[in-house]
């Protein structure tokens, strides 16, 4: 092998570091702020939601009582849409339909600054991918 094979090889190597290391700390960041965001806000939304709902328990049949439901129900959509959005934080965007879509369009956002290029071949019939996955 000769030495600029080999300082090819070498910076070949170096490149995927930093490509692995990058998208480590991306997602350790995203799912540090995930765990902050659902660990501190979403608990304690979710504590003023139950008190809101337990008080407008309390005053069932008073005008007040309406508006209150109308404020529960507003916290509870508030609190399912900041889950959502956790759970966006937690895994990359992978919004498309299946998985070989899904697995392209990672590795795409993750190698664009990089001086790699990789082939991506699927045999058989994709299929969906639902948002639990």
């Amino acid at each position: 092998m000769t030495r600029h094979k080999r300082t090819e090889q070498a910076l070949r190597r170096a490149r995927k570091r930093r490509i692995e290391a990058r998208f480590g700390a991306a997602l350790e960041e995203r799912a540090r702020l995930a765990r902050e965001i659902h660990d501190t806000l979403l608990q304690g939304f979710t504590g003023v939601a139950l008190q809101l709902v337990a008080v407008t328990n309390r005053l069932t049949g008073s005008p007040e009582a309406a508006a209150l439901c109308d404020v529960v129900s507003l916290a509870q959509k508030t609190l399912v849409d900041a889950r959502r959005a956790v759970w966006d934080l937690r895994s990359p965007s992978l919004a498309v339909a299946d998985l070989p879509a899904s697995l392209r369009t990672l590795t795409e956002e993750h190698m664009r600054d990089a001086e790699l290029s990789f082939e991506f071949e699927v045999s058989g019939a994709p299929r969906p991918v639902g948002p639990e996955v």
